[in-house]
Formats: C-alpha cells, structure tokens, sequence
C-alpha cells in the first residue's frame, strides 16, 4: 500500500499556484521573480524521490512518464497546427524534420508557441539520465554532489557562450 506524505501534497499545491501567480506575472512582496525557484523546487521534488534500480526499468518509467506524454502532445499539436496552416492560420512553419519531430519536445523550442510549456518533461527526462549515470560512476556522495553542481555550471557556461545554437539553423 502506497503512503502519502501529506506535506509533500501540500508544497506541490503551493508549487502548483505559485506557477500560475508567475505566469501572471507574479512576484513575492516585489523581491524576487517567482521563477527563479518554482522549477529547481519541481525538480527537487522529482530527484528527492530517486530510488536506484536496473536501467531498463528506469528507462522504461521515465520514457512512459515523462517522454510519452510529451511527445503525444507535440505530435498532436504538429499534426492540428499543420492541418490549420493550409486555411491560412500559422502555428508553424509547415516543414517536417527529425529535428522538429524528435529534438524540438527534448529542448522546448522551435517556434510551436503551444508545444513549449512541456520544455520541463524533456529537461526533467535528461536530468534523470544524468543523475542516473552519477548515480552509478561515483559512491561518494561528496562528489555525487559537487558533479551534480558543476553540470548545470557547465550547462550555463555552454549556452551563454553559444554552444547550443546549432539545433535551430
């Protein structure tokens, strides 16, 4: 039998408004953007209940999860906005290529307005890659943890200085 951990309920509720706050362009007492915390907590929260298995089941969870809900939104999207773009309304450019079938729901981008919400399932898809295969290279949590901080420094570092322009030309 499953246990719910009620405070775990209420900070995704309060995660969950504060979201909707942000898109309307919220702030808390005029301090701080809402977004600058909302989607590492989203992501914590998923990591927090990481538990180690084989790959392939791990692969298999995650890729029905996360991958499958994506992509059938996306492709239903493509196929809905394709299907408007003959009676003049345009949601996309109207070409079809692995890129924009396969890469674009991974990174969340490709000029498909309604297809961009769902940039977190992909990121979220690749983050527990990555932490899968920490997870398994190293034992210390001590360097678990400083790998763990300096990917997303490396991330950064990589999509300020231009790196991962190529997908999109």
């Amino acid at each position: 039998m499953k246990i719910e951990n009620n405070k775990w309920n209420i900070l995704k509720a309060v995660g969950i408004y504060l979201v909707i706050a942000a898109h309307c362009d919220g702030v808390i007492i005029g301090l701080f953007p809402l977004f600058s915390f909302l989607m590492p907590l989203f992501f914590f929260m998923s990591g927090y209940f990481f538990r180690d298995m084989d790959f392939l089941q791990f692969l298999r969870k995650k890729v029905m999860r996360l991958l499958l809900p994506l992509y059938v939104w996306h492709w239903v999207y493509l196929a809905f906005a394709m299907f408007l773009g003959n009676y003049g309304f345009n949601l996309t450019d109207g070409k079809l290529s692995f890129v924009k079938l396969f890469v674009v729901p991974l990174v969340g981008y490709g000029g498909m307005v309604f297809c961009e919400a769902g940039w977190f399932l992909g990121t979220l898809f690749v983050a527990f890659l990555l932490y899968f295969a920490i997870n398994r290279v190293f034992t210390d949590d001590k360097v678990k943890t400083v790998v763990c901080i300096l990917l997303p420094c490396v991330g950064l570092y990589m999509a300020f200085h231009g790196y991962c322009n190529y997908l999109f030309h």
